[in-house]
Order: C-alpha cells, then structure tokens, then sequence
C-alpha cells in the first residue's frame, strides 16, 4: 500500500508537464503565423473539393497528386484533411488544428518511444516535454501543410521497428506495418519520394537468420504502394506531369 501511495504524486508529477506540453502543442492562434500562405490555401480548397465533390480544383476525380500553383501537391494530407472537412466544413482554423494534432501525437509517440526502449516513465516524461517544446515540431503543427505528416509517420515507423526488435519474432505479420508506414510516407510529402525508398533499403541492415520473412514482407507491401507512382509515371505524356517527375528528381 506503500509503493502505491508514493507511486501516484509521481505519476501525477509527470503527467502535468505531459499536460502542458500536448496544450501548448494543440493551441492555435490566428496570428501564428499570420495570414494564410498559398499552398496552405490550396491544400485546404482541394480537401474541401474533395470532400464535396469527389474531384480537386481541375475538376480531376480523386487524383494521386494535387496540381496547384505550379507544382504536384502530395495526396495523404488534403485526403486526411477531406475526412475532417466533411464533418467540420472548411475553415482554416481547422485546418491548422488537424496538423497540430498531428504534431501533438508525433510528441507523445516519441514519449512512447522511449518508454519502451528504457522502460523508464521519466525518462519518456523527458523525452516529450523535449520534444514538444522542440521549435520545428512546434512550427509543423502551426502551418496547413503536407509535411506536418512526417513526424508521426516517422515515429510511427521507429515504434514498428522496435516492436519486431523487442519481439524477435520477426514474423511476417510485422512486417506489413512497416511496409505501410513507408507506403504512407512516400505519398505524404514531396521529399519522401526519395526517403522512402532510401529507407526501404536501409531495412537490409535488419537482415539475419529467421528474418526474411519480415524483410520480405515489409518489402512486398512497399512494392504494392509504388504501384500508382509507377503507373502514373508510364501513363504520363504531357508537360505538366512531366513537371511532376522534374520536381521529384529536385527534391
């Protein structure tokens, strides 16, 4: 009865910096930062023409990228926003709250993160209190755009890498998580396009007896989400989506 009278004002010391942190990561202000930069714009007109019309701005139906102001926008953010536009309606308010709630969970995966791997809650305390006062993440999760995915998709990806480590099990049904995540993350931002699959190959290093069958099913279901960058690639004729692959090869 001891341990657990001492065991509770320490869980409640660590869960109110957690607390402040996750409230200081969700609160969102018209004036940061200021206006509404174009891109954020369009990402939000696509997500709501999506949720409204099934078609984006060109009046294509469900594309695989975004085309507006000049450039191929990634399709997982506007499609995640479309989901919270049906129920909200657009606002840019928002808008700017779903990608603070991305950032926000990034924070506590990384708590989680580190919980496993010390097993130690102060240390995961630290760990997101760290993080969530981090000024990049902070920043992500102020701006409506595709690139306020990657931290959790990220952290994401780490925590299914730990779990097949932990398990050393390193079955087949690991494996797809991961695959997954990487699919997620090729479609979520311009640069991914050449992290994922750098990534993807970075996973040989997991590579040993008793662990092909994860490696080749985490590689199997990337495979599968490179089908509609691949198709597009061969279908495409025209100097627009040619411009698609230029900014790829940049980025």
């Amino acid at each position: 009865m001891r341990g657990r009278g001492v065991g509770r004002p320490a869980a409640l010391l660590g869960l109110g910096p957690v607390l402040a942190v996750i409230g200081f990561q969700l609160w969102v202000t018209p004036s940061n930062p200021p206006g509404y930069h174009r891109d954020e714009a369009a990402l939000s007109y696509n997500a709501y023409s999506i949720a409204t019309t099934a078609r984006d701005e060109d009046g294509a139906f469900m594309p695989l990228f975004f085309r507006s102001y000049g450039d191929y926008k990634s399709p997982l953010y506007p499609y995640l926003l479309a989901g919270i536009f049906r129920i909200t309606g657009p606002h840019k308010a928002v808008a700017r709250w779903f990608s603070a709630v991305l950032g926000a969970l990034a924070v506590l995966l990384l708590g989680l993160l580190a919980k496993r791997i010390t097993g130690r809650n102060v240390v995961a305390v630290v760990v997101v209190v760290l993080a969530g006062l981090t000024p990049w993440l902070f920043e992500l999760g102020r701006v409506a755009l595709e690139v306020a995915t990657q931290p959790l998709l990220v952290t994401s990806l780490l925590l299914a890498l730990h779990r097949a480590w932990r398990s050393r099990t390193w079955t087949a049904r690991e494996g797809v998580p991961v695959g997954l995540l990487l699919g997620l993350l090729l479609y979520s931002y311009t640069g991914n396009r050449m992290l994922a699959p750098l990534l993807a190959a970075a996973l040989a290093v997991f590579a040993g007896r008793g662990r092909w069958r994860w490696l080749l099913a985490a590689w199997g279901t990337f495979a599968v989400s490179l089908v509609p960058l691949g198709a597009l690639r061969a279908a495409s004729s025209g100097h627009g989506h040619r411009a698609l692959w230029r900014d790829h090869d940049r980025a």
